[in-house]
């Protein structure tokens, strides 16, 4: 990027735009291209948005906390810039949140409403709150999406994009977004393409206690290990315990099914990853949508399709 293009768009304040889904005929002409698929990442840091990026990702969902340090004078040049060249920023908001924590949340959807910026949600609560406040959103897989219906609704509730549930197979899949198409609704559909599965949220940081007593240094890798030896990730989140699946699903080699499926967003989930595989594995997927070979350098991961090839 050059400085001084960065330079036409730096300014006091960061704001987003609100992302519309083409609906015109230029939509339509390229429907059966992968490179007309749109490729969203999550993460958890600054960085990891930037690497994200750097890979050519077209959305980045990025936590509610982390709002205010996007908007730091360090990343202010940098992500106006990236904000004016179509990059779409979305908020995630809490997986669970009681009403004490529902309260804490309002003044920071104001903050990103006011700000231009939309948010994801993760359960009904968080959808009337932002309902309530206006402010366009993402129905994340949380929510359960197994069918048109439940779209709609969303859609009606303010939902601009809808990630179906990861328990649907691809034939249920298309019969979702054929069902929509039908109906005259346009909203975007969001499949999870890449990542671990999160098995467990508790209400308790379950690790707080071996951290306490010395037996566990903080930032520590912990795994659960099975009886058949696969390992399943433990992470901690605030105050609670976050357990994911031993397997990384990968539809790398089935972007061409995603859209065909007649989805609009694969989405990667890359909070556990560092930002340099945040980086590789984000290109390996945009070099897909390409038409090229992507490929994954990470051969001690376990890999598999999720349910999309034979459902639950």
């Amino acid at each position: 990027m050059a400085e001084d293009s960065m330079a036409e768009v730096s300014g006091a304040e960061v704001s987003g735009t609100f992302p519309a889904k083409p609906t015109g005929p230029e939509s339509s002409a390229s429907a059966n291209s992968p490179q007309s698929l749109r490729l969203s990442v999550e993460v958890n840091s600054p960085e990891g948005l930037f690497h994200a990026v750097d890979g050519k990702a077209d959305i980045v969902y990025i936590p509610i906390e982390r709002f205010h340090d996007l908007r730091a004078p360090e990343y202010r040049k940098k992500l106006r810039f990236l904000l004016k060249k179509g990059l779409e920023i979305v908020f995630t908001l809490p997986l669970i949140a009681h009403d004490r924590e529902m309260e804490a949340l309002t003044p920071r959807l104001r903050d990103v409403k006011e700000a231009g910026f939309t948010v994801a949600c993760s359960d009904f609560g968080t959808v009337q709150l932002a309902k309530e406040l206006g402010i366009p959103f993402v129905a994340r897989k949380d929510l359960t999406p197994f069918n048109s219906f439940t779209v709609d609704t969303l859609k009606k509730a303010g939902a601009y994009r809808v990630d179906l549930s990861s328990e649907l197979n691809m034939k249920e899949v298309r019969a979702v977004c054929e069902a929509l198409e039908a109906c005259g609704n346009h909203e975007e559909i969001e499949l999870t393409a890449h990542g671990r599965e999160l098995l467990l949220i508790t209400e308790n940081d379950l690790l707080k206690p071996l951290v306490e007593r010395n037996i566990l240094k903080p930032g520590s890798e912990v795994q659960l290990i099975d009886r058949q030896e696969r390992s399943f990730p433990v992470k901690r989140w605030g105050t609670r315990t976050l357990i994911y699946n031993s397997e990384v699903l990968s539809m790398l080699e089935y972007i061409k099914g995603l859209k065909a499926s007649g989805a609009d967003v694969p989405r990667l989930d890359l909070t556990l990853n560092n930002e340099k595989e945040i980086k590789d594995i984000v290109r390996a997927y945009s070099l897909a949508l390409e038409g090229k070979k992507g490929k994954l350098k990470y051969a001690d991961v376990e890999y598999g399709t999720g349910h999309y090839f034979h459902g639950i």
